[in-house]
This record gives structure tokens, C-alpha cells and sequence, in this order.
């Protein structure tokens, strides 16, 4: 591929900068107006703040829509859905949950509180309690629709294209960084992994359907952890239970990620760029 004329990538470069600029100040003007609604004792505050993302998204990327469209436009072709990359997508969103939760457990197994510490739980206790279905609604519309959308457009989309003439495994590395310091700090580091998956399968399907399904079940699954899932458990020292615990959760995570790598490839996905 013929390297960029430097105007071409001060054009890029430009472009690049005006999204992540409309994405930071859509989050910031979110934040402030999940703050009015708390104030104002207003439930499902961060829900609801969101919605405000994507009109503010539209509003300020107008001219890149209209120049830039296509971009995405190419990549969501019908023609490119199907069954077999709906059910590997589904499966890799599993596989990506799993791989998070296991390195959950295998970090709070490893630092276990050193003191004793009254009322705490040596025994894991878990149950399952949704609330209303309109808090529900709203939280999947959110998580599961929205934000895989708007991030998966603008990452995986633009972002991708425009950084690939750079090399690929450039692309890949920038925009899994660039996605991961959007979210908060406890998040940045499996952000930053889900973002090279979720990049080298749409560069190996040549496709933003696959990125979009795996990030809504992703999502989804978080939305059931946040809402529906709910667990007690806080060993005060290290035991063999515990770690015998961290040890399955390990070997869970690794099995996960193996998966994980496998379902990410193109023959797997049963696609290819130039299908």
C-alpha cells in the first residue's frame, strides 16, 4: 500500500482528533447531567444521562457523517450477517465475559485482607434478584444497544479505518488504547484487551457486525452482573478453599481466552475482508 501524502495524514490525523474530542465532550456533558438528576433524586441518573450521548454524537460529527458515512455504512452491508458469524459473535462475547470474571476471582483470591476483619463472609453467597422491568429495559437499551453502537461506530468504524494505512497491528494497538482510556480506571486494563479483539475481528471479517454483537453480549452479561446478580464473599485470609478457588478460576480464564483466540480468527468467523 503506497504510504499517505502528508496532507492526507494531516486530513486523518485532523479527523481522528475531532471525533475523540466529540466523544470525551458528549461523556463530559453526560456526566454533568447524571449529576443534575442525582441532585434532584432523579433514579436510573447514569441510564438516563446517556441518552443525551448520541444526539450530542450526531449533532457535532454532522460534517464527518456526511463526508465519512460510508465508512460505517460499508462495514454494517446485510449481505455480511449471518447465522454462522451471529452464533461465533455470541460465543466470543461469552468467552470475553468468562475471561474477565475468571481474572476477577484470581485477583481477589491472590490479595486476600492480611487482618481479620468482623462480619466478614468466609463462605460465598450468591442469588438473583432483577428489579422492575422498566429500570431493566432502560439499563439493556443503554448497555446492550447504545453504547456498543456509538463505541463500535466510532472505534472499530472510523477510528480503524483511518489507522490502517499506518500497519495493522498499529490500528489495532491505537484504537484498543484510545477505547480503553474512555472508560474508568478499574476498567482500562480488560478494556484495553477487549478492544484488540474486538479490532482484529473486524480487520479479519472486514465487518463491524461481529464487533457489535460480541460487544452487546459482552454488555449484556454486565448489565445482568450490575442488576440481577448479587454475591457475598469476603474470606479474611488465604485458605485452601480459597485458593483452590483461584486456581479453577485460572484455569477458566485461560480456557476462556484460548476460546477467546480461536473464535476471533476469519476462518472461525467464516469470513474474510475481501468476501
Amino acid at each position: 500500500m503506497p504510504p499517505e501524502s502528508p496532507l492526507a495524514n494531516n486530513r486523518t490525523g485532523s479527523l481522528i482528533s475531532l471525533v475523540l474530542l466529540a466523544e470525551v465532550c458528549a461523556l463530559c456533558l453526560r456526566s454533568w447531567l447524571q449529576g443534575q438528576f442525582e441532585s434532584n433524586g432523579i433514579s436510573n441518573s447514569k441510564d438516563l444521562s446517556y441518552l443525551i450521548v448520541l444526539p450530542i454524537l450526531l449533532f457535532v460529527l454532522a460534517p464527518v457523517l456526511r463526508d465519512h458515512g460510508q465508512v460505517i455504512l460499508q462495514k454494517l452491508r446485510p449481505k455480511d450477517l449471518s447465522l454462522r458469524i451471529i452464533g461465533t459473535s455470541i460465543l466470543l462475547g461469552i468467552a470475553l465475559r468468562v475471561t474477565y470474571w475468571s481474572g476477577m476471582l484470581v485477583a481477589a483470591t491472590a490479595s486476600l485482607p492480611k487482618a481479620a476483619v468482623e462480619h466478614l463472609n468466609e463462605t460465598a453467597h450468591i442469588w438473583f434478584s432483577c428489579p422492575g422491568t422498566s429500570t431493566l429495559a432502560l439499563h439493556f437499551l443503554v448497555l446492550a444497544l447504545l453504547t456498543p453502537l456509538i463505541e463500535e461506530a466510532i472505534f472499530r468504524g472510523w477510528l480503524l479505518h483511518w489507522l490502517s494505512p499506518h500497519g495493522r497491528w498499529v490500528a489495532i494497538v491505537a484504537t484498543a488504547t484510545l477505547f480503553a482510556l474512555l472508560h474508568v480506571w478499574q476498567s482500562i486494563p480488560f478494556a484495553f484487551v477487549f478492544g484488540l479483539f474486538a479490532a482484529v475481528y473486524v480487520l479479519n471479517t472486514g465487518s463491524l457486525w461481529g464487533a457489535l454483537i460480541v460487544h452487546a453480549t459482552f454488555n449484556s452479561l454486565i448489565a445482568l452482573d450490575w442488576l440481577c446478580m448479587h454475591y457475598v464473599w469476603q474470606p479474611t485470609t488465604q485458605t485452601p478453599a480459597t485458593l483452590l478457588t483461584g486456581i479453577a478460576a485460572l484455569s477458566i480464564g485461560i480456557l476462556a481466552l484460548l476460546a477467546s483466540i480461536l473464535l476471533v480468527r476469519s476462518k472461525v468467523a467464516g469470513h474474510a475482508p475481501d468476501d
